[in-house]
């Protein structure tokens, strides 16, 4: 029992309930709990007297602790009216009940947001806000059925907007972006200071107008982590390498257009000439790219590492000749394997194996970064 438990998934919990268990078993009872690791987890042991009342009691802090996402399972899975009859309770009006597209559309929409309410933490293992879960929602089917009308056109109309923050997959989280934060209706302004999720404000009009949050929420929202710059600020490096001008109505664009990409929802951009529609769109995309440039690069080096150890092993002496020879380290950066095989007493056939596994290594990519060398 200890092993399994001890390998079990870091999301199995235990409780256990002790009924008038002597005291020489608890210390037993917590660790088998914790499932005997050394960080603390979810479970816990709880011993109670004998009595009707004490179980009930004890069975009510079990339910608070569950996660509220597993209790909806407890209610068993809708059938196909029930499920029509909820789409039509809280589906927008101006969605027909013939407009099948759009009721997809709204379905996939959800379905996102939902799925981060459902691996939400604080909203699993929430037990200080009545409210947290509808709130939540009700700003969810608000900025879904904005997101479904046709004329949808960044800062110039207010409302509030959910960021999902993605930068722990595990773990994703909420965050707060607005148009006119001072003209927020004031009772679901004190609704959502109330809230106190962990990263969770109202930003301030002058700070949406920085790049400092602006790049935040794009670093949060499309899960690319900030880069230091030479003035010690948190940027997003390709904003800057591409010259683009980053406003508080292009972020928001950017984050309506990458919903929709998320959601598998197609995205229809008109305006003017000159607008920036182009630009919005070349911009994303080397967004998305820097994200899958970075694990990319991460890849490789994890590879080249690995390279870089058994080079060691197979050639210790080449680290001490630097007059005569390139550091290994050096060979790895600019791809100089095959010239080890020249060396008196290597086995040229392994050299070139390595250099093999060394080309492998840079093109350890998404598919559409294979052919880069």
């Amino acid at each position: 029992v200890e092993d399994s438990l001890y390998k079990s998934s870091d999301d199995l919990n235990l409780i256990l309930i002790g009924i008038d268990l002597p005291l020489k078993y608890h210390p037993e009872m917590n660790l088998l709990c914790q499932k005997y690791q050394i960080n603390a987890t979810k479970g816990f042991f709880l011993p109670i007297s004998e009595g009707i009342n004490a179980i009930k009691d004890a069975f009510g802090v079990v339910a608070a602790n569950l996660p509220v996402s597993e209790t909806f399972k407890l209610d068993g899975d809708l059938d196909e009216i029930d499920c029509c009859r909820l789409m039509k309770k809280y589906m927008p009006n101006f969605i027909a009940d013939d407009e099948m597209l759009l009721q997809k559309f709204w379905v996939l929409f959800l379905y996102r947001r939902v799925k981060v309410l459902d691996e939400n933490e604080d909203f699993n293992y929430n037990q200080d806000h009545n409210e947290l879960g509808s709130c939540l929602m009700k700003t969810m089917l608000s900025e879904v059925e904005l997101a479904l009308k046709r004329n949808q056109s960044g800062t110039q109309s207010n409302h509030a907007q959910l960021i999902y923050d993605f930068t722990n997959p595990d773990k994703p989280e909420f965050r707060l972006i607005c148009a006119f934060p001072n003209e927020i209706d004031i009772s679901i302004r004190k609704k959502y200071e109330s809230l106190k999720l962990p990263g969770f404000d109202i930003p301030t009009a002058d700070k949406l107008q920085t790049r400092d949050i602006l790049d935040k929420y794009l670093s949060q929202a499309l899960g690319i982590p900030l880069v230091k710059n030479h003035e010690g600020f948190l940027r997003l490096p390709c904003i800057d390498e591409n010259k683009f001008v980053l406003t508080l109505n292009f972020a928001i664009k950017l984050l309506n257009i990458h919903e929709r990409v998320e959601c598998g929802i197609p995205c229809i951009m008109e305006g003017e000439t000159g607008v920036s529609k182009t630009a919005l769109t070349k911009m994303y995309g080397i967004l998305r790219n820097s994200k899958f440039q970075l694990q990319a690069l991460e890849k490789t080096e994890q590879a080249l590492e690995k390279i870089y150890k058994e080079l060691q092993s197979q050639f210790p002496h080449i680290e001490s000749e630097e007059d005569n020879f390139l550091s290994i380290e050096k060979r790895l950066e600019l791809g100089l394997l095959r010239e080890l095989s020249n060396l008196p007493g290597q086995n040229g056939d392994y050299t070139l194996e390595l250099h093999k596994k060394l080309i492998h290594a840079c093109a350890l990519r998404d598919p559409e970064y294979t052919n880069v060398p």
